[in-house]
Formats: C-alpha cells, structure tokens, sequence
C-alpha cells in the first residue's frame, strides 16, 4: 500500500478558508483503495480522525510521537509516498524535501503569494501540485478565493 500523509488543517487562525478542510470532506480521496493514511498534523486532531472512522469505516493512523513538534512532522513526511494537504507546514515540509504533494486550495492565491494564480505547479517545490476550487458563477464576482 501507498503510504498517503495528510494535513487538512492549521493551527493558524489567520485565513483559515485556504488552511483548515473537514477531514470527511475528503472521503473520495480516504476512499481510495491500497492506501495507508497517516495524520501528519501536530496537536489534536483525534475528534475528525474518529469521525471519518466511525462514518466511513477507514482508520487514519496517528502517531502520538508527531504532536511533539516541527522535527517530527518534516521526518514523518520525510517516509510518505503522498502528501495531501491544505497551505500549512504539512505541505511545506513534503515540498522542502522534494516529497510528492498535493496542495488542496480555494481559486485563486488569496493572501499567498506563493501558490501563484495560474500555475498547477510550484516553482519553489517543485514536488507539489496545486489544485484549485473551480470557479462557480456566484463566485466569479470577488467570492471566495478572489
């Protein structure tokens, strides 16, 4: 099996639309066959990894050893096949270490300058790729992400 890191919030409270997703938002990514998902968030996050359990039947592995800070979060990435994850220091660790990752984010950069507009990619990690809402016509008028 793959093993698939996963970050899908912060603990940043600024712009928390393109840092924070509800882990059981992801259940067609969490229901992908032959995977192993491994929590790589540090503090607790247990409550959604419990929820995602108990209503879709899929465990995220979570070692106790990763809430104890930054090292351990960049050595966990370091062992992943995947990382998935929203703008947060997941991400930044799978792409610091040339770690193939998935950068889930609203349309357009907001405060980021960073993820660029018009680019799948990352020119300074190289590793990810960068997936964006679809525009929607309601938000096509400075909506969310503008």
């Amino acid at each position: 099996r793959k093993i698939i890191g996963l970050g899908w919030r912060s603990k940043n409270e600024t712009h928390l639309g393109i840092r924070r997703a509800k882990l059981l938002d992801w259940e067609k990514i969490l229901k992908t066959p032959e995977m192993f998902f491994v929590n790589l968030l540090t503090g607790d996050w247990q409550t959604e990894v419990d929820e995602v359990a108990a209503n879709l039947g899929i465990d995220v592995f979570r070692d106790d050893e990763i809430t104890q800070g930054i090292e351990e979060v960049f050595a966990h990435a370091a062992a992943m096949d995947l990382i998935i994850s929203t703008s947060n220091t997941v991400i930044h660790a799978a792409g610091a270490q040339n770690v193939p990752g998935w950068l889930i984010l609203p349309n357009g950069t907001g405060p980021f300058w960073y993820w660029f507009r018009d680019r799948e990619d990352s020119p300074l990690y190289p590793s990810v790729r960068v997936f964006r809402q679809p525009l929607v016509s309601s938000m096509r008028s400075g909506g969310v992400g503008q």
